[in-house]
């Protein structure tokens, strides 16, 4: 009789240990797999042909996912569980045990994802035991055993199971998750637009706004810096030089200051090529025909530098082999999102080892890491061209750089004599025409502003051009019309712009796409066909590619239009922040200059 205390006790802590280690081996066999499932991104519905194949390219579209696992797996002594999202344990005594779970959980995490479980197990002790249990799912747990039972349970997910193990128990498993992974370039959900602020930034600290124009305007991805050129005199103080200068804005503290780009605080001469910033907002492309840097072979022509913010340090991208300066002016780049890839324009003919005999504007690009500067606009015999180039803009990978030319010997499909968009492949040094029809004829219009999608997807241009797709645009109103290249289908078709409130589309110029690619930021003409005026305005827009509809942005808190124009739309890539160019003087309460552009801030929701 006196070992019989012992001998129960020493029962007891065997049974607990088994019980303990049954059910942390069911919770690390149940863990579900994941399997990721990309669909494909839907084509928008345009009046599309069919164009030429692309030759190896591989775009990136945007990407989502809904991740559907099942498992079933039958292991030993594994209880089943169903999970819900909170989770209480609240263990009872009374002579039977009854565990009715019932949940359903959805998931959608930016990276990974903890799936629902849903699982029903039986058990029935016989002995008394005492356990302590800590796995990594919340539960809510009712447990009545017939024996005096005592359990402390923590975990993430909530469950009732219902458990009758004897020695084998099968355990069952279904688990559901919905996932959204980040990809690189993540889509954006398009915002209402509701204001928060409108800004006017090029405000003098005399409490005047900007006496001289702003020319070139970038904003990094997150919005928290903003660069533009300017001639005014009041932005900053001891700005004497009455020249263009490059001025930073910082949105979180309103800060705007001149960039010190030039040696012994000297005043460059600045040109007047299109500022480009990276991603970040480390780097800035911009050119001067200042001597900038240590060179000695200074000369009077426009070179292009880049201007790192960090280091305040200041690099001459134009210049040769030989490292002599360019020997022709160099115009504006398109800079790559981390600063390494620029794409920009020049006449200089010392860039490259290639035998440029004829002085005319050709397009190169740059890799900072290496210093490798390499021609593009060659011909199909692997020459340089002999006619002009611009509009350049570079891929945010530094991949793709597409342009307009009026070469006709880039490809062997082009003739016409007229400025056409041409997409180059670093990847495999190919070069393709894009703004051509399906037939094989030759564009009858001439086409410019050619801009990449943030995904590599998309390529827009605007052409006067009539027989780019089966039906023709409408040109009642306007002869400049947007059209869209798909890089996945090869499709090019004819972008319809429907603007809201009845305006009327009269065209468009430089066009960007928003961090999602379903959207077109653009400037577009337009007028009132019930205003008694004759002119049209320009102003900044929201084009969605699957609804067809124009959202105009540039407008007041109470939804009246900018009363003069405005240009150069930029957006940040949460679409948080919005900066653009304007002649407007009821944008803000501030009084405006008229005829001189101001730099505007506006801020959403």
């Amino acid at each position: 009789m006196g070992n019989k205390p012992k001998t129960l006790i020493t029962f007891a802590v065997l049974f607990t240990t088994i019980f303990t280690v049954s059910i942390s081996l069911g919770y690390s066999q149940n863990q579900a797999s994941f399997f990721v499932y990309l669909p494909s991104v839907q084509k928008p519905a345009f009046d599309s042909i069919a164009a030429t194949p692309l030759p190896s390219i591989s775009p990136t579209p945007e990407a989502s996912a809904t991740l559907i696992p099942t498992e079933s797996p039958t292991s030993t002594d594994t209880p089943t569980q169903t999970a819900s999202p909170t989770a209480s344990h609240t263990p009872s005594s009374s002579p039977s045990a009854t565990l009715e779970p019932t949940s359903t959980q959805t998931i959608v995490p930016t990276t990974t994802s903890t799936p629902t479980t849903e699982a029903t197990a039986t058990q029935t002790p016989t002995n008394t035991a005492t356990a302590t249990q800590t796995p990594t799912n919340t539960a809510t747990v009712t447990q009545t055993p017939t024996s005096t039972s005592t359990a402390t349970q923590t975990a993430t997910n909530t469950a009732t199971p219902t458990q009758t193990p004897t020695n084998t128990a099968t355990a069952t498993q279904t688990a559901t998750a919905t996932t959204t992974p980040t990809p690189t370039n993540t889509p954006i959900p398009t915002p209402p637009f509701q204001i928060r602020s409108i800004d006017l930034l090029t405000h003098g600290f005399d409490g005047e706004p900007a006496d001289g124009a702003t020319n070139g305007l970038s904003i990094s991805d997150d919005g928290t810096k903003i660069v533009f050129e300017s001639f005014a005199s009041n932005l900053v103080p001891n700005d004497t030089n009455a020249a263009l200068d490059i001025f930073l804005y910082k949105t979180a503290d309103e800060e705007l200051t001149r960039l010190p780009i030039a040696p012994n605080n000297e005043d460059p001469k600045l040109g007047h090529s299109p500022l480009s910033m990276s991603a970040d907002g480390r780097f800035v492309a911009f050119t001067s025909s200042s001597n900038l840097t240590d060179e000695n072979d200074a000369n009077a022509f426009q070179q292009l530098y880049i201007y790192d913010l960090e280091s305040q340090n200041i690099m001459l991208v134009s210049k040769g082999t030989d490292g002599k300066r360019g020997n022709a002016n160099t115009r504006g780049a398109s800079i790559s999102a981390d600063g390494r890839y620029l794409a920009f324009g020049s006449e200089a003919t010392n860039l490259t080892s290639d035998n440029i005999t004829v002085q005319t504007d050709h397009i190169f690009r740059y890799d900072r890491l290496t210093s490798e500067i390499k021609l593009i606009t060659q011909s199909t015999e692997s020459k340089p061209v002999t006619r002009p180039s611009y509009s350049q803009h570079l891929s945010r990978d530094g991949r793709y750089i597409t342009y307009k030319s009026f070469s006709n010997s880039l490809t062997d499909d082009d003739w016409n004599g007229k400025f056409d968009i041409f997409l180059y492949d670093h990847n495999d040094g190919s070069t393709i025409k894009i703004s051509k029809p399906n037939s094989g004829a030759q564009s009858d219009g001439w086409s410019d502003y050619p801009t990449i999608s943030h995904d590599n997807r998309y390529i827009t241009f605007s052409s006067d051009a009539t027989n780019l797709t089966s039906s023709p645009p409408n040109r009642e109103h306007s002869t400049y019309h947007i059209y869209l290249f798909d890089m996945s289908t090869t499709l090019l078709s004819l972008v319809k712009i429907e603007l809201e409130d009845g305006l009327i589309y009269k065209g468009a110029s430089s066009t960007k796409f928003t961090a999602n690619n379903q959207e077109i930021l653009a400037n577009f003409s337009w007028s009132d066909p019930e205003s008694s005026e004759t002119s049209y305005h320009s102003d900044i827009f929201v084009y969605n590619i699957e609804t067809k509809q124009a959202k105009l942005l540039s407008k007041t808190y109470s939804g009246e239009i900018a009363n003069e124009r405005s240009s150069g739309p930029n957006m940040s890539l949460s679409k948080k922040f919005l900066v653009f160019r304007s002649r407007a003087t009821n944008l803000t309460a501030e009084t405006t200059m008229m005829n001189t552009d101001q730099i505007y801030l506006f801020t959403y929701r």
